[in-house]
């Protein structure tokens, strides 16, 4: 296969405050946001970048920590899905045009030329976990613990994919996923308990245990294991909180901040260091994206009655010239540094995006 070409479709400017550094990125025309992914401790995006006659051309973003950015078209390919595979490189699966069949292949996104163009598969419609020693991770849930999850493996070897397995997981369903280098772990709600579950590559489970929920539901998984301290996101009367589970299954709840609104919707946390995690979500009145190591909160940062965003650790204000964003994604760049990736929500069905934010974040500078 052929490398990317490089192309110029966005106008660039660079700001720096106190938060951060600030990219913006504009086209002429309009634009769709998809996803991105860390890669080399720079960001990577991908967006559909519209032409005047209404067509629109895959386009992948590299974001360096110093917000300076390189533009690349894919030649024929849609519906990315950004991965990395066990040696963290950056890889895509996309759908190429074919008049009669939608099949999806998964190739790097660069250096591709001692790659072969894949047969297709069948897309799968779930999102990354993350990479063991030698797989990339998929899983899917159908928000029902009587209907089995369904995970992808992507088997490499020497850094080339050989081999994709669709698995379905023993029951309970709805299970949240984090991969850890060697083990699989999973977390369901099991009448008021928590079922912890470790899998191996091939589903199998390896162990279990069964952790007092009392009364609480976790909104994401920070770290969990067998032979370590785990630590959930959660919500509980008016406060955020982190349950702090030990090695024998004992649990104790760590209040953060007073927060009143409720959560709808949490993102799984990207982690940024040792212990050290960035959670995105979204509530009635906005949105925005909170830090925490192990069972302190760091920042919080919330859209909520101001243009941008506050951070109600300190208080401080992050202007922008929008009064509704989108959070696209988060991605860690580097030791305790990140990436936020936003867009101006438009007003209306008929308006039409132009322009990426790229916040880079650096909590290791102070």
């Amino acid at each position: 296969m052929k490398n990317l070409s490089p192309v110029q479709p966005f106008q660039s400017s660079v700001t720096v405050s106190s938060h951060g550094v600030l990219t913006t990125l504009t086209v002429e025309t309009s634009l769709a946001a998809k996803e991105s992914i860390a890669s080399d401790e720079k960001s990577l995006l991908t967006s559909y970048v519209y032409r005047d006659d209404g067509t629109y051309q895959l386009v992948y973003t590299v974001v360096d920590r110093e917000g300076q950015a390189e533009h690349f078209a894919e030649d024929d390919g849609i519906l990315p899905t950004l991965f990395l595979n066990p040696q963290q490189q950056a890889w895509v699966s996309i759908v190429p045009y074919h008049p009669d069949k939608e099949l999806e292949i998964s190739i790097p996104v660069f250096q591709r030329e001692q790659v072969e163009l894949p047969k297709g598969n069948r897309p799968f419609a779930g999102d990354f976990i993350g990479s063991t020693e030698t797989a990339s991770i998929f899983h899917v849930a159908d928000w029902s613990d009587t209907k089995p999850d369904k995970m992808l493996v992507m088997q490499f070897a020497n850094g080339l994919l050989k081999k994709k397995s669709n698995l379905k997981l023993p029951l309970p369903g709805n299970n949240k996923l984090v991969v850890n280098r060697t083990t699989i772990e999973l977390l369901a709600h099991v009448g008021g308990d928590w079922l912890h579950r470790q899998i191996d590559e091939q589903g199998n489970e390896l162990q279990r245990r069964t952790i007092a929920a009392k009364g609480i539901y976790a909104q994401q998984i920070l770290a969990l294991s067998f032979d370590a301290d785990s630590f959930l996101l959660a919500q509980q009367e008016g406060q955020l909180v982190i349950v702090k589970i030990d090695v024998a299954g004992s649990s104790a709840v760590r209040k953060l901040i007073a927060f009143e609104d409720d959560l709808f919707n949490t993102w799984r946390p990207e982690p940024i260091a040792d212990d050290m995690f960035v959670t995105r979500f979204n509530c009635e009145f906005g949105n925005g994206w909170l830090t925490t190591r192990k069972d302190q909160l760091i920042e919080l940062y919330y859209s909520k009655d101001v243009n941008g965003y506050r951070n109600l650790v300190n208080g401080e204000v992050f202007q922008l010239p929008h009064d509704k964003l989108v959070i696209s994604s988060v991605n860690r760049t580097a030791q305790g540094a990140y990436a936020v990736v936003l867009y101006p929500m438009p007003d209306d069905d008929k308006s039409s995006i132009r322009q990426l934010l790229i916040l880079n974040r650096n909590l290791a500078a102070g």
